[in-house]
C-alpha cells in the first residue's frame, strides 16, 4: 500500500471504461497539451494493440490542470485501448503531483507494468512503446530508460553537468538520465511510493531526477534502450540562452539537493559502472545539426550575468572570486573553463549548497549560472569541426575525469 500521506490523495478521476484492473498503465503527463495528445494517444494505442494484444492495457492521462482542453481530446482521440483522465486541482498543480496520481492509480490497478510519457513529445514513432516495456515483461529489468540518437551540442545541461555528475556521484552510467519517458515494474512502483521526502514545490528537484537517483541508488537493475530515432530537444537552428539558463538552474539545484539527501550513498561510491543497452546500434546520420552559434552573443551575455549577480557572489562565493575575476578580464579568444575546472567547481558549489538556507541556495545556483555557460562556450570552441562521435567522444573523457576529481573532493571532506 502506498505510505505516502493522504495530501497527495488529491484528484478529479473520469473514468469511463470502468477500469478497475489493469497489467500495464500507460500515463501521459500532460499542462496544456492538447495540440500534441491525440498523435500520442494514437501512436501508444497502435504499440499496444500491434505489440501486446495479450495484456490488459489502459491509457491514463495525468493532467497538472490545464487550461485548454487536453482531456476532452484525449477522450476523442480515435484509440482502441480503454483510456482514463486524472486532474489535479489548482493548488497541487504540480508535475510532481501528476506523477502520484500515475503512481497510485497504478497501485489501485494492480498494474505489473508502467510507462510514463510527457505529452507533448513531437516525434513518438509506435515502435518506442516496445522498447521501453519489453526489458520489463522479459524480467531483464526493473527500470527502463531511453537512449535516443542526440546530437551531444543538443543537450548541454546533461552533457556538462547532468550526466558526468549523475555517473561520478552514483557511479551508474545513465546516458540521458533527465527525459520523462521511462518503464519501470511493482517491486520498483513500491519503492517509489514508500520515499518520503519527494519535493512538494517547484524548483527543488524535478521528479525525473529524483526517479533515476531513486533506481540507482536502490540497486534496482537498470537497462537504457535505444529508441533509434531522436527526441525533439533544443532546435539546432539557434541557440536559446534563457532556455538553456533555466534548465541550467532548475537541474543544477537538482544535483545539490541529490548530493545532499543521498550523501551517505555517494560518498561511498568509487567508480561508475556502465549500464546495459538494449537495441539496435545508433544510427549517426539520425543525428541533428549542431547550433548556429554565436560566440560573442554568448560570450556579452556571460559579462552581463556576471555584472548582475556580484552580490550573490559576495555573499556566497566569495572564496571563488578570484574565477570570477577571470571570467570577467579574459577575452574571448583566451577563455577556457576546462572540464577539469569546471568539475571541482561544481563538486564544491555542492557542498556549500547543503549547509545554505533556501535564499542563500537561489543565491548560489544564480551566481554560478555564467560559469556554466562559459563552460558550454568552451565546449563549443573545444569541438568546433568535430564529428559527432568525436563530439561524444568528449563528453565521455570529461566524465571520466569527473570521476577522478570526486576522489580529490572527498579527500577535502570530514565524512
Amino acid at each position: 500500500m502506498a505510505t505516502l500521506s493522504p495530501e497527495y490523495h488529491v484528484i478529479k478521476e473520469d473514468n469511463p471504461f470502468n477500469v478497475t484492473q489493469a497489467d500495464l498503465v500507460v500515463g501521459f503527463l500532460s499542462k496544456n497539451d492538447a495540440t500534441t495528445i491525440e498523435r500520442m494517444a494514437i501512436k501508444v494505442s497502435e504499440g499496444l494493440i500491434q505489440d501486446f494484444p495479450g495484456l490488459k492495457t489502459v491509457l491514463v492521462l495525468s493532467d497538472c490542470h490545464s487550461e485548454d482542453n487536453v482531456v476532452e481530446t484525449f477522450f476523442q482521440s480515435p484509440t482502441e485501448s480503454p483510456k482514463l483522465a486524472m486532474v489535479t486541482p489548482p493548488d497541487r498543480a504540480l508535475e510532481t503531483q501528476g506523477l502520484f496520481n500515475l503512481f497510485f492509480l497504478a497501485e489501485r490497478l494492480q498494474a505489473k507494468t508502467i510507462v510514463v510519457q510527457n505529452a507533448d513529445t513531437l516525434t513518438i514513432k509506435r515502435t518506442w512503446l516496445k522498447r521501453l516495456i519489453q526489458p520489463i515483461l522479459d524480467d531483464i529489468a526493473d527500470f527502463t530508460n531511453p537512449l535516443y540518437s542526440r546530437n551531444a551540442i543538443d543537450s548541454p545541461v546533461t552533457n556538462l553537468m547532468v550526466y558526468p555528475m549523475i555517473r561520478s556521484l552514483f557511479g551508474r552510467r545513465l546516458r540521458q538520465p533527465i527525459l520523462t519517458d521511462w518503464a519501470f515494474n511493482e517491486r520498483f512502483l513500491k519503492t517509489l511510493l514508500a520515499y518520503p521526502d519527494w519535493p512538494t514545490c517547484p524548483g527543488l528537484m524535478t521528479p525525473e531526477l529524483l526517479v533515476k537517483v531513486l533506481a540507482i541508488t536502490g540497486g534496482f537493475r537498470i537497462c537504457q534502450s535505444i529508441m533509434t530515432e531522436g527526441r525533439h530537444g533544443l532546435s539546432n537552428l539557434s541557440m536559446d540562452t534563457p532556455h538553456i539558463i533555466k534548465m541550467f538552474q532548475q537541474l543544477a539545484r537538482g544535483i545539490f539537493e541529490a548530493m545532499a539527501r543521498f550523501k551517505a550513498n555517494w560518498v561511498k561510491v568509487t567508480r561508475s559502472k556502465p549500464t546495459s543497452v538494449i537495441g539496435t546500434n545508433l544510427k549517426q546520420g539520425l543525428f541533428p545539426a549542431r547550433y548556429q552559434f554565436n560566440f560573442k552573443e554568448l560570450h556579452t551575455e556571460i559579462l552581463d550575468l556576471l555584472k548582475d549577480t556580484e552580490s550573490q557572489w559576495r555573499d556566497v562565493l566569495g572564496v571563488a572570486n578570484d574565477l570570477r575575476q577571470y571570467l570577467l578580464t579574459t577575452p574571448l579568444n583566451d577563455l577556457d573553463i576546462s572540464a577539469q575546472k569546471w568539475g571541482m567547481f561544481l563538486f564544491q558549489c555542492g557542498g556549500l549548497y547543503e549547509n545554505l538556507d533556501s535564499s542563500g541556495q537561489d543565491k548560489l545556483v544564480a551566481a554560478i549560472t555564467p560559469v556554466f555557460l562559459a563552460r558550454f562556450l568552451t565546449f563549443q570552441k573545444n569541438t568546433l569541426g568535430l564529428s559527432a562521435t568525436q563530439v561524444e567522444s568528449q563528453v565521455e573523457i570529461a566524465a571520466v575525469n569527473l570521476e577522478k576529481l570526486k576522489k580529490e573532493f572527498l579527500s577535502q571532506l570530514s565524512v
